[in-house]
């Protein structure tokens, strides 16, 4: 009998022993290499230069050419970098998006994985011994179909390298989830995170412009590729090169300290090298496979003249002429709700109310981030911190109510904005420009005043001088919290001393609103000279007199609206690609394209071991990093029989002394 039990016990062991074997746990401080655990923990090896080259590879393997002629019907264009070709003397065009390429996206990969790359095997990966390299989820919305055609495209495309790809849809609401939950939950596609994702971004030219964006918006790319100690962050951006003595043949120094150049350079034209820079860092290092830049086209009456297709409607219809007629028809797919600028962030309310509102500055030229002529403003002059600036306005500019424009009007609108019972949209960004002290802002004189910075801000000829003004009789006596209704709309109609205002007894149809010139508007004296150095943005006096908005959400009905002479122009947000053949073969219309201040993206996870910019092995950063299935099973059945001989032993042993205790008291 105890011979029996001691061969069971004996067998138990062994057996345990086995699957202690067999079922080791992958500790936090281990890395797996790649031919125990599969492809996905392969990263033990791989340098910086080596994630670079795989980020390349996949850069390569996007048929961009493809996705523009077929699926955005030539209107796009590729762009390297967030900069937009739109951007004028901040763009480079020598600085090209990568050719489609998989030879080239196979040769990297293999050089990394070191493989021999066969080309007579028709670019497959047929030779390869170890493939797939590694797995990429890519995720992508289901609310845009130019986008989901273009994944399916490049999902192809990367399958076809080496990359074992799955492309997942989710509605937008599900991204957002996926987005802001903890990376260290897993990059694997099995938790529910992200390694890529298709997206259409706001374009910048500039790296650190995130004030401009309020509170529900991020700089950018969004957030994925701002990494701070492993987290996502909407600041510093750390990558390997911030470690010299780790990586000493770096071509650029960190981007993070070009990125604060940038931010803390002056000089227009020197940021504007810098910026170049950040465009060659942004094609050599591929923090995010770049598309396209897309174009949305407008059209147009031919005889229209003057019409700036950067600029649209804003800040430009009284540059417009139009043969012997003085009236135009503008058609948009969306109303204009809020004629307080103040309150508004919708495009629609915009390119009425740039017609009719002011500000202290303009940009010079189509688009300018950093450098602008005076408006209102006669000129400024900064301290040598640039932390004090004195403004001295005009004299003599009109409201379109007869009254002259004064410091005290432009005092009233930035306490209106910093003021948190307004609730304005920008709020946000001027406290992050002039902080909460109420003193920022004084009055030095009826036409002068000097704003007080507490901390360096590039942009403060074009973001902080650019706020619209608003008439301080006007809005005053306005409660707080009507400045956003409908009747405030009503009661107190806007207000400005641009080259058009108003006409409140034609804006009486539904979704129509109906401009007419300013007659208090002075061209020789906020128009600005022509001829000055840099472009001077001539502002005439209006030809057009009378400008009106109609609301029209089909393309279909505002082209034959077109054709028919009932509009003259036709808003690029209408969505008239479909229809612009017959527009440019026709004698009665004509289009101009509309570079969007948007593009087509593949956001990175820099978290990701196999092509991320952050070096570090998530398992260091979180403990609570997730494995894949195999593992936590693994770990599961290593626990169990890790104590199963206490479960057979202890009780064995118990039973043992029980019954010599008891022989013993016999």
């Amino acid at each position: 009998m105890h011979k029996g039990r001691a061969l069971l016990l004996l067998a138990l062991l062994t057996l345990n022993f086995l699957f202690i074997f067999m079922t080791v746990p992958v500790h936090a401080v281990d890395k797996a290499p790649w031919k125990d655990q599969g492809s996905v923990w392969y990263f033990d090896n791989l340098t910086h230069e080596d994630r670079q080259k795989i980020r390349q590879a996949i850069d390569y393997c996007i048929p961009r050419e493809t996705i523009i002629d077929d699926i955005y019907m030539e209107y796009a264009v590729a762009i390297p970098s967030p900069i937009g070709v739109n951007f004028e003397g901040v763009y480079e065009p020598s600085i090209t998006a990568r050719e489609y390429s998989p030879k080239k996206a196979a040769e990297l990969l293999a050089d990394v994985f070191g493989l021999i790359y066969d080309d007579d095997a028709g670019g497959t990966n047929e030779t390869h011994t170890n493939v797939p390299y590694f797995h990429l989820t890519l995720l992508t919305p289901t609310t845009n179909t130019a986008i989901m055609e273009s994944a399916a495209l490049i999902n192809e495309e990367l399958k076809s390298i080496g990359i074992d790809t799955i492309l997942k849809f989710h509605n937008w609401n599900t991204l957002r989830l996926i987005f802001f939950d903890p990376i260290g939950e897993g990059h694997d596609y099995a938790h529910g995170g992200y390694d890529m994702v298709f997206m259409d971004n706001d374009a910048s030219p500039d790296p650190m412009y995130k004030e401009f964006y309020d509170k529900t918006c991020f700089p950018p790319s969004r957030n994925w590729y701002w990494i701070e100690d492993g987290a996502p962050t909407s600041g510093k951006w750390v990558d390997a090169r911030d470690s010299p003595e780790e990586y000493p043949e770096k071509a650029y120094p960190s981007v993070t300290a070009l990125w604060t150049d940038i931010y803390m350079e002056p000089d227009p034209a020197e940021r504007a090298l810098l910026l170049k820079e950040y465009q060659q860092w942004c094609y050599d290092q591929v923090p995010t496979c770049i598309i396209c830049q897309k174009i949305l086209p407008f059209a147009m009456d031919p005889e229209l003249k003057g019409f700036n297709s950067f600029l649209g409607f804003q800040e430009g219809i009284q540059n417009w002429t139009l043969g012997t007629q003085t009236k135009v028809v503008i058609t948009q797919p969306g109303d204009c709700v809020d004629f307080n600028p103040l309150q508004s962030n919708s495009y629609y309310d915009f390119i009425i109310l740039d017609n009719i509102f002011c500000s202290l500055s303009r940009r010079r030229g189509s688009y300018n981030l950093t450098h602008a002529v005076p408006w209102i403003a006669e000129s400024w002059e900064p301290s040598d911190d640039y932390l004090t600036w004195d403004v001295t306005l005009r004299e003599g500019i009109l409201w379109s109510d007869g009254d002259e424009v004064t410091a005290d009007d432009v005092i009233f609108t930035y306490k209106m904005v910093m003021d948190s019972d307004v609730d304005c949209p920008l709020r946000e960004t001027l406290l992050n420009i002039l902080g909460n002290a109420s003193d920022r802002i004084k009055k030095t004189g009826d036409y002068k005043v000097q704003f007080n910075l507490p901390k360096f801000f590039p942009y403060v000829e074009t973001v902080l001088f650019g706020l619209d003004i608003l008439k301080k009789e006007e809005m005053e006596n306005v409660a707080k919290t009507e400045w956003k209704t409908d009747e405030t709309n009503t009661k107190h109609p806007p207000i400005g001393c641009g080259a058009y205002m108003w006409d409140a007894a034609n804006t009486n149809l539904p979704n129509t609103v109906v401009l007419k010139p300013n007659p208090e508007y002075n061209a020789e004296l906020i128009g600005h000279d022509p001829d000055m150095v840099g472009g001077g943005n001539w502002l005439p006096a209006p030809s057009i007199t009378s400008v009106t908005y109609e609301v029209v959400k089909t393309a279909t009905t505002a082209v034959t609206g077109l054709k028919d002479g009932e509009y003259i122009v036709i808003d690029s947000h209408v969505g008239i690609q479909d229809q612009a053949e017959e527009i440019i073969a026709s004698d009665w219309g004509k289009i101009l394209p509309g570079y969007e201040w948007h593009y087509q993206e593949m956001g990175i996870n820099h978290m990701h071991p196999i092509f991320g910019m952050n070096p570090r092995d998530p398992r260091e950063i979180y403990p609570g990093f997730r494995f894949p299935p195999d593992y936590e099973t693994r770990n599961i059945l290593y626990f169990f029989f890790s104590l199963l001989p206490f479960v057979i032993l202890i009780p064995t042993m118990g039973i043992r002394i029980l019954q010599k205790t008891t022989i013993m008291r016999k």
